[in-house]
């Protein structure tokens, strides 16, 4: 019969639940409780995945084992009707396609790099697909800055949007690089002229920017270099939600002009609240719907981790606590 180790004491599991306000949707929290290691993962902090001693023994898996990515499930539905949405920086458009599959918004994608280079890189045949399914009333832009948004588009009350996504922004690096620490104070940079940009593009509505929270990506500041922006209006930071790539059916994370993906379970989508001078007492909410906080969740997957560890002949002396309101 086998010894049992005991791995040494250490300090409980960070949990990235009421610092950040971060929701989990209800379909990743369903699939974690069933005993799903990739949504697990998902679900606990960035912290977690870098414990060697925990993680030699509960291994993270491929998303692809999520036992959601073989069926039809429906994509995420973070708009409503009529929404007036505008995705930047959108590489090879999977995302843009995803939220194309919603027939009720009127939906913009573009793209940093001009069509040329997408084809180059993505391949003729996968770009016609994606651009065979952003068909009208989808508008797509090549070439476009994210930085510069208010050169691309007429300047109109008509042509104000509600909604502007960035999916993982990252400054244009050479193929395959990914934008950390050599180039953070450019990105920083970068992030806050897309802020600024914001005001020319919007009158009220919702900012969504993705990424990743393991470092070095936690020390961008992110929700600070949104909300401190040199702009006429107010950017409010409202929350974040887990960013589950198996919401989005069409969506293929890759890395700079490249095909090669990135891992992602740590990854997150922050929102903030647009408000103009003129539309503050509008009270526009971003209600997380369909999202439940995850501070009691975060608990759960770290309990469900453990019982998995157990069946692993490990036990382990760490003991999770509730995080103060």
């Amino acid at each position: 019969m086998s010894k049992k180790r005991k791995l040494p004491p250490a300090a409980s599991p960070p949990l990235r639940a009421l610092t950040e306000n971060l929701h989990v949707h209800n379909s990743t929290l369903a699939c974690a409780h069933s005993g799903c290691v990739a949504c697990l993962y998902k679900i606990l902090t960035p912290e977690i995945s870098l414990d060697k001693a925990f993680t030699s023994v509960v291994q993270n898996c491929r998303p692809e084992m999520c036992p959601r990515c073989s069926s039809t499930s429906p994509p995420l539905s973070l708009f409503t009707r009529n929404d007036k949405v505008l995705t930047v920086g959108d590489g090879d458009l999977s995302f843009s396609q995803s939220l194309a599959l919603n027939p009720n918004i009127d939906l913009t994608a573009t793209v940093y790099e001009d069509l040329k280079t997408l084809n180059t890189v993505y391949g003729l045949e996968v770009v016609q697909s994606r651009m065979a399914e952003l068909v009208s009333p989808t508008t797509v832009k090549f070439s476009v800055d994210a930085t510069k948004l208010s050169s691309y588009f007429v300047s109109s009350r008509k042509n104000k949007f509600n909604k502007i996504v960035w999916n993982f922004p990252c400054t244009a690096e050479q193929k395959g690089q990914d934008g950390q620490n050599s180039q953070m104070d450019e990105n920083k940079q970068m992030l806050q002229q897309f802020a600024e940009q914001c005001s020319e593009m919007m009158e009220e509505g919702e900012i969504l920017v993705s990424h990743k929270t393991k470092p070095p990506y936690n020390q961008w500041d992110i929700v600070e270099l949104m909300t401190t922006a040199d702009t006429n209006s107010k950017i409010e930071y409202v929350g974040c939600f887990v960013f589950d790539k198996v919401n989005f059916p069409k969506y293929t994370n890759r890395k700079a002009l490249d095909k090669k993906s990135f891992t992602m379970h740590d990854a997150v989508m922050y929102v903030f609240k647009f408000w103009t001078r003129l539309c503050r007492t509008l009270g526009v909410n971003w209600g997380f719907k369909c999202f439940e906080n995850s501070s009691f969740w975060a608990i759960l997957g770290y309990f469900l981790l453990q019982h998995l560890h157990s069946h692993h002949n490990v036990i382990t002396s760490k003991t999770p606590e509730c995080p103060v309101e």
